[in-house]
């Protein structure tokens, strides 16, 4: 469907919401990068989504989203919410696997502007993204238990359990994934641990630690089309803050990235800094990013480096 499409639907229904059960909000995302290997690329986005009024506890969620240089929107989300009770709820449908801070919070509540380097590299392994879900949730006044299981298009099998434990401005979470996909003819599985501790204390101020290990898939797929399945496991590290002072808030973050555990194939780091500042329902948000990746050689440690910025305005209505 076509963005003028699109515009003419939710017009419509901003204009018939009043006198029927569906609630019309959505983003407008204009912004531009630039990185010491591409020139300055500027694009925009546009993402609706449409939620039902609750009726025996049912609700329905569908979401779209598109690129304004592609032209086209495409389905993101498209899911039931059924609330058993205030403590107990179900999702079934396709929707984002919730899996790290980074996808477990919405856009407005996530520290950083985009995605960081560990998440970048858990999107290409496939840990991370949106599938067909099936996700149960239990609440307790300071806990919180979620099972999901999950089929992706490529007909990966997956299943993910969350455990969060919340005390006063502290948070502390533990992600546990495995995944079965098929490579080479071959079904293997992969899985992938997250433990994360958050703080936002009243003034705002925002701290965010994970450590991650798990299982590569790409590198072991590539192993697998000489020997029987050797698993090759990465490690990830990342701490990010920031503070808001009012409607501006300054943020850093540094990642540490270990593509193999049992040799020494060098690690990657990033740094990033950036600030976003609020006012009413438009955020504007700039991140600079440098990327070091440090690879071992006879001669000693070879290090190159990557530099990356993006600047971003962000309208919600």
């Amino acid at each position: 469907m076509s963005i003028p499409k699109i515009l003419i639907f939710t017009l419509a229904l901003i204009e018939l919401r009043a006198f029927s059960s569906v609630k019309t909000k959505g983003r407008i995302k204009l912004g531009a990068k630039f990185s010491d290997t591409r020139d300055f690329e500027s694009d925009g986005a546009l993402k609706l989504e449409w939620d039902t009024k609750r009726r025996k506890g049912v609700e329905v969620i569908a979401s779209v989203e598109g690129q304004y240089s592609e032209g086209e929107m495409a389905l993101e989300d498209l899911y039931l919410n059924y609330e058993a009770s205030e403590a107990q709820s179900v999702d079934l449908g396709i929707t984002k696997m919730k899996f790290g801070y980074e996808y477990d919070l919405g856009s407005q509540k996530r520290l950083l502007l985009d995605r960081s380097y560990i998440y970048r590299k858990l999107e290409e392994f496939g840990y991370v993204g949106r599938s067909m879900q099936a996700r149960y949730r239990v609440d307790s006044d300071s806990s919180r238990h979620t099972w999901s299981l999950g089929l992706t298009g490529t007909r990966e099998a997956l299943a993910i359990y969350n455990y969060n434990y919340r005390k006063n401005d502290w948070r502390f979470d533990s992600w546990s994934q495995i995944k079965q996909y098929r490579a080479n003819r071959r079904s293997i599985l992969a899985a992938v641990q997250n433990l994360g501790l958050r703080y936002k204390s009243s003034s705002h101020t925002v701290l965010e630690l994970e450590g991650l290990i798990g299982v590569q898939p790409e590198r072991t797929a590539y192993l697998n089309d000489t020997m029987e399945p050797e698993r090759i496991y990465f490690s990830a590290l990342k701490l990010a803050a920031g503070y808001s002072y009012d409607a501006f808030k300054p943020l850093a973050s540094v990642s540490l990235y270990k593509d193999r555990l049992d040799k020494d194939e060098g690690y990657d780091l990033g740094y990033l800094l950036g600030f976003d500042y609020t006012w009413n329902d438009i955020i504007l948000a700039a991140h600079l990013e440098y990327l070091e990746a440090t690879i071992p050689t006879p001669a000693g440690s070879s290090i190159s480096g990557l530099l990356n910025g993006q600047i971003e305005v962000r309208y919600y209505f």
